[in-house]
């Protein structure tokens, strides 16, 4: 359908024909196909997920030095099963983090290595308003990740030198002449379009000013060193007859200007919006070789035929789309507005335009973003990005000569962030925007084009009225006595939120993860927002193991005034067993621990059983048999409930045959990673409740669930997540 579309948008810039719109869509059609079925081949086979193996690859990739790890891409060469021999069939591309690496030679970009690993297909955590992980690698050629098992490692052969190896030199300088700089991975970024070194801090506040393009090395940039190259070069042709006698200044100047923008393109990797670019750029030169002149329609039009020509797949990326909806909401809206070219139109033309896929893509957009613009564009566009290039050719002349220039970009970056983390603290500075379904994008999308249409046509106003529901929509919430609640993919891990008709109570936190990033951070908040949320009224941690409680940190930042109860000590206060509350007619009743309990281990996890008038949902925490016995002896008329979380991920430790009677759940819902290493859930669990009538559900696979318990309605399953958002990548 995609590939469809992009075929008929490139065929319709020359063509006029019904019979040549429909042979370029048909070809669109079948040349997307073909590639997406490649790519879903060149994945990882299931029966090697979790295997030891032993590769051989090029290192294709800067590596990402984070604290305790490095993160890289492999261009994988060979492989095989150690002590087998016998070889087997991997991804041409897989991405291996490296935890805690020895002392001692680390890999660089263009080096050949080799390495034992663990790989697994590319998965994403399947909540609302999450980031597709798995899409993400499919368009990017990733058919596999993992990590580098028990620091078996070994440097084959140096790189051989090339772009890549030039791109990691100018980062380490950069990165040299910036020590201890917050700046630095910002500077390093507009350099040589590496941006792994931007710390999540810095990600946050140019996502809440709308100003994460000013990193996306794209026409600004490139635009803007065209210019200044056709200028300069221009003026000194005019006067250097002799070297432009037989070819017009014009045409030399465009070209030198080209070839200026190639050259920062080919530091900056490549990406999608330079691409986009670059062939726009390329038309006006060609424009003038032909001596013809080409309407910015149809270079449009050409530059996306040509990145869908080399890169089929890019239109599943927001990249794709963002790129090429700014250009042409810029160029739709200005031409509607017949005057008025300004930075500040210009700034406004491309927000509105872009609300709709902004929203979708990642559920938030930003209010303060035109302000923050035109702001943040002429101090990137014409001395940010000057002073990196500067640095870039004086460094590439000697070493420490670019320093100077580094430094000026830096001082330029900090000096802006001081103002962008201001308009990123401005009261209601962005607008959550739920996860929505195609019908509810697409008015949204027509709205955006009646909002930029011209003022005659009188339909600006049902274009508002076709954008309020994907900016405010109608949320379900539930009446007295009745409460919904979600279990989230979290991996490893728990996190479960109860929303009553007025309240909500956020039982565990999840895991937490690498560079400051946590389950708190990238699925709750990001749903408590989605979802127009009030921040809860209380959080339960059942213990203090980092897959509970890792997420924690960051929901204290994000509300530091929630009361929190815990078993484990210096986390909140104490919870105990017959501690009770009620929130609009719903009860929640702690179970355990008893008073008085000692060390808090799996066993003293806190049990928390909440009911409404439809049923009730028990969540254990991680107790294991020692627990599960102290309940059925002390509690066991308290234990029944129509929804049970699988005590302790379904460990073979826990949910024994009395407990489980005791229960006698409907649902029982097992909170594990995908393929985790712990083999959880354990088969002879699942034998145990089997044997019962429950419904069994593992969010490893089912994504996010959601129940609704309604008086009389009872407990009803209302969405799974994974299963609900299927996409053609979307493992079983």
């Amino acid at each position: 359908m995609l590939g469809a579309g992009v075929g008929i948008a490139a065929g319709a810039c020359f063509y006029d024909r019904r019979f040549a719109l429909l042979f370029m869509a048909v070809l669109g059609a079948i040349y997307s196909t073909h590639a997406a079925d490649r790519a879903l081949r060149d994945r990882l086979a299931p029966a090697l997920a979790g295997k030891t193996l032993e590769i051989v690859g090029r290192i294709a990739t800067i590596p990402h030095r984070n604290v305790g790890r490095i993160r890289f891409e492999v261009e994988v060469r060979r492989g095989k099963i150690p002590g087998i021999g016998h070889p087997v069939s991997l991804p041409r591309k897989i991405v291996l983090s490296w935890y805690r690496p020895p002392h001692g030679p680390t890999p660089k970009a263009g080096e050949v290595w080799r390495f034992a690993v663990r790989l697994r297909r590319p998965r994403s955590r399947a909540n609302p308003g999450g980031f597709d992980y798995a899409g993400w690698a499919l368009a990017h050629g990733i058919g596999a990740g993992g990590y580098v098992y028990h620091n078996r490692a070994t440097r084959l052969a140096g790189a051989a030198g090339g772009l890549l190896q030039w791109r990691e030199r100018l980062a380490r300088a950069i990165q040299a002449a910036l020590p201890n700089n917050p700046a630095a991975g910002l500077v390093t970024g507009l350099a040589v379009g590496e941006r792994g070194e931007v710390s999540q801090a810095q990600w946050r506040t140019l996502r809440a000013t709308g100003t994460t393009h000013l990193l996306a090395i794209s026409g600004l940039h490139l635009g803007l060193i065209a210019a200044l190259v056709f200028f300069l070069a221009r003026g000194i042709l005019r006067r250097a007859h002799a070297l432009v006698r037989h070819i017009p200044v014009l045409l030399a100047a465009a070209v030198l200007a080209w070839l200026a923008a190639l050259g920062y393109a080919a530091l900056a990797g490549f990406g999608l919006p330079t691409r986009r670019a670059l062939v726009m750029l390329a038309l006006p030169l060609v424009a003038l070789m032909l001596r013809r002149r080409i309407a910015l329609g149809d270079a449009l039009g050409l530059a996306a035929f040509v990145v869908t020509l080399f890169s089929p797949l890019a239109v599943i990326t927001a990249s794709f789309w963002l790129s090429f909806g700014a250009v042409a909401a810029l160029l739709y809206g200005l031409a509607a507005a017949r005057s008025g070219r300004g930075l500040v139109r210009a700034q406004l033309v491309v927000s509105l335009g872009l609300i709709p896929l902004v929203g979708a893509f990642f559920g938030r957009i930003s209010l303060i973003g035109p302000v923050a613009n035109l702001l943040a564009v002429p101090v990137v566009g014409w001395l940010v990005v000057p002073f990196a290039l500067l640095g870039i050719m004086a460094t590439l002349l000697h070493p420490g000569w670019g320093d100077v220039f580094f430094r000026a970009a830096a001082w330029g970056l900090r000096h802006l962030f001081i103002a962008l983390d201001w308009l990123a603290h401005v009261p209601h500075a962005t607008l959550a925007i739920a996860p929505v379904d195609g019908l509810v994008l697409a008015a949204a999308i027509g709205g955006a084009v009646a909002l930029l249409a011209p003022r005659g046509l009188g339909i600006r106003l049902a274009g508002a009225a076709l954008c309020l529901p994907l900016l405010w929509p109608l949320i379900r919430e539930p009446p007295a006595g009745g409460f919904f609640f979600t279990v989230f993919d979290v991996g490893q891990g728990s996190a479960v939120a109860i929303q009553t008709a007025r309240h909500i109570v956020l039982v565990d936190s999840g895991p937490a993860g690498w560079n400051g990033r946590s389950a708190g951070s990238e699925i709750l908040l990001p749903y408590f927002a989605a979802y127009r949320l009030h921040r809860p009224s209380l959080i339960v941690i059942s213990h203090a193991d980092r897959d509970h409680a890792g997420g924690l940190p960051a929901l204290a930042a994000a509300w530091p005034d929630v009361p929190v109860f815990s078993s484990a000590p210096g986390i909140g206060r104490m919870c105990r067993a017959g501690q009770r509350w009620r929130y609009d007619r719903v009860d929640f009743f702690i179970l355990s621990p008893p008073p008085g309990s000692g060390h808090p281990d799996n066993n003293h996890s806190c049990v928390l059983k909440v009911s409404g008038s439809g049923g009730s949902v028990l969540i254990p925490g991680d107790i294991e048999r020692g627990g599960e016995h102290w309940l059925v002896t002390h509690a066991r008329r308290a234990l029944a409930a129509e929804v049970l979380i699988a005590p302790h991920h379904g460990s073979a430790t826990s949910s024994t045959p009395a407990f489980i009677k005791a229960v006698h759940p409907r649902f029982v819902i097992f909170t594990t990673g995908y393929h985790n290493r712990y083999g959880f859930p354990r088969q002879t669990v699942l034998a145990r409740y089997g044997s019962t009538p429950a419904r069994l559900f593992n969010t490893a696979y089912t994504g996010a669930l959601r129940f609704e318990v309604v008086p009389g309605e009872g407990v009803r399953l209302r969405g799974r997540y994974r299963l609900d958002h299927r996409r053609p990548w979307t493992d079983p």
